[in-house]
């Protein structure tokens, strides 16, 4: 700002050595709207604090520091390696060369039992061929059985919630949205 004062006030001289009276008196009137309007740019940043010294202090509470005396460390940073995936180099007809993750042999995967279901009986003994899930975690099974033929609704605890019984024999089912599936 004091470097603009200051070219309007250059002007301003240079402005009575060359030019009439009269074009002084215009570029003063000028001039002066000028001034006022940065007048007014240094009251706005004088009154809104922009321009304000800033002092930024921390107090830590007292019983932090309490724990940073009596506790040595706060945890231990561990790197943990897996073994890379292996890749399998193939060549395909024309000479071009495909790098495919090798998937562990079946003797190599392990299986575990993450949820087990006690699905009610029906006429005779349950044959399920399908099953599915909902958003919500209801599982749906599709019991095969002659006799049966039967949809049963369970929650994800493994508690029976409800059973339908169909005309035809179900095989396998799909979750159309949050209370519809569709059956074949």
């Amino acid at each position: 700002m004091e470097t603009n004062v200051n070219e309007i006030a250059n002007a301003l001289e240079k402005t009575k050595q060359h030019a009439s009276n009269f074009q002084t008196f215009l570029g003063i009137n000028k001039w002066i709207r000028e001034i006022e309007n940065h007048e007014m740019e240094l009251r706005s940043a004088q009154s809104d604090q922009s321009m304000a010294n800033v002092d930024i202090q921390i107090r830590i509470n007292p019983f932090l520091s309490k724990i940073e005396r009596d506790v040595s460390e706060y945890g231990k940073l561990e790197i943990n390696f897996s073994p890379p995936t292996k890749l399998v180099l193939r060549k395909e007809k024309q000479g071009q060369q495909l790098l495919i993750p090798s998937s562990p042999s079946i003797s190599q995967i392990q299986h575990s039992t993450i949820c087990s279901f006690d699905i009610p009986k029906g006429e005779s003994k349950c044959m399920i061929t399908g099953c599915n899930m909902f958003e919500d975690e209801r599982m749906i099974f599709f019991d095969s059985r002659d006799v049966n033929k039967r949809i049963v609704v369970m929650n994800n605890k493994g508690s029976f919630i409800k059973e339908i019984k169909l005309t035809d024999i179900p095989f396998d089912v799909t979750v159309i949205d949050s209370n519809t599936a569709a059956v074949t």
